[in-house]
């Protein structure tokens, strides 16, 4: 097995480097990227780094494992992209919670199409914080979408025009609850990155990011916004126009948080791979009230843990940042 160089690692292989890399390039709540990596003589271990909490935000740490489990699925794609089949273990040892997954090495499968697409979207992939074309998805490719979930274990659900349109109001309250709520703005400003900070940030949110219109386009709220605004968006008239997918689970544990996450990551993979906008509409799962009344309103079975804006994209976003490999092993 060769050994990859320029990793401040000594004893990683170059498939091993290939999972890192993919899975640093996961989606993250205010791209915290809130991971550490262990290689693993035949694979890849990964840990949470709850250094790198959202107590306001996400003081369950659900969000966090969600990310997590979005950078288990990446490695488990480069891995097969390698030609060999992912053995994913979900929470491994019971003595080492912080310990989320495991992705080694099963036996050698040459990769699919749907593979090698997904491994190509892993760079292309982003968080679209702005409008997208007022159009809803075409069928097929909400049905193959759908079925990207699936194929981790969660569930997807798709909710009609009125659906939609309730959710928003939902939505609308819930982002009334944050505006209001001063250690969650301020928690949100340590994470938004400014071009004259005096510092070269490789986290966080560039302010170039962030949507330049007000819920449901900017998925994040922070200082930009105020409560008189939010009222003159039309916010109920864009979800009813837009294509909303939600990922519910069995039950609400870590154990059902990483399958979302990893549903999430599938979704997005392909939705990337088809040149479509994917948006958080998460407001309404942040706040424990609005997330059973968004459960209600949805229709969904089991427990809600996310709720995606999916579309076609006006314009192209630029990537966020990334940390340094050497930040990242454990």
């Amino acid at each position: 097995m060769s050994t990859a160089t320029g990793t401040d690692h000594p004893e990683v292989s170059e498939v091993t480097l290939a999972m890192v890399e993919a899975a640093r390039l996961a989606p993250s709540v205010h791209n915290s990227q809130p991971w550490r990596f262990e290689p693993l003589p035949d694979g890849l271990a990964i840990h949470e780094d709850a250094d790198r909490a959202l107590p306001s935000l996400d003081p369950r740490g659900r969000q966090r494992t969600m990310s997590c489990a979005a950078a288990v699925a990446n490695a488990a794609v480069a891995l097969a992209h390698a030609g060999v089949q992912p053995v994913v273990q979900l929470l491994p040892d019971a003595g080492r919670p912080a310990l989320l997954a495991t992705v080694r090495a099963g036996r050698p499968a040459a990769p699919g199409d749907t593979d090698l697409r997904r491994y190509a979207a892993i760079a292309r992939r982003r968080a679209h914080r702005r409008l997208h074309q007022r159009r809803e998805l075409a069928a097929d490719d909400v049905e193959a979408l759908c079925e990207a979930v699936v194929g981790e274990g969660a569930r997807p659900v798709v909710p009609d025009a009125p659906a939609r349109r309730r959710l928003g109001v939902l939505l609308r309250r819930a982002v009334t609850h944050q505006l209001r709520d001063t250690d969650h703005l301020a928690e949100v400003d340590r994470w938004v990155r400014h071009p004259g900070d005096p510092q070269e940030h490789t986290d966080g949110i560039p302010v170039a990011s962030l949507g330049t219109t007000p819920y449901p386009a900017d998925s994040i709220v922070h200082d930009g916004w105020d409560a008189e605004e939010l009222d003159e968006v039309p916010v109920e008239d864009e979800l009813e126009l837009s294509t909303i997918i939600a990922i519910t689970t069995r039950g609400d544990t870590r154990r059902d948080w990483l399958v979302a996450g990893m549903a999430l990551e599938r979704l997005w993979l392909d939705a990337a791979a088809r040149d479509l906008a994917v948006t958080f509409a998460d407001q309404a799962t942040q706040w424990p009230e609005t997330r059973d009344q968004a459960a209600a309103v949805l229709g969904v079975p089991g427990e809600l843990q996310l709720v995606l804006r999916l579309g076609y994209p006006l314009v192209d976003v630029p990537p966020t940042p990334r940390r340094p490999l050497s930040a990242l092993w454990l």
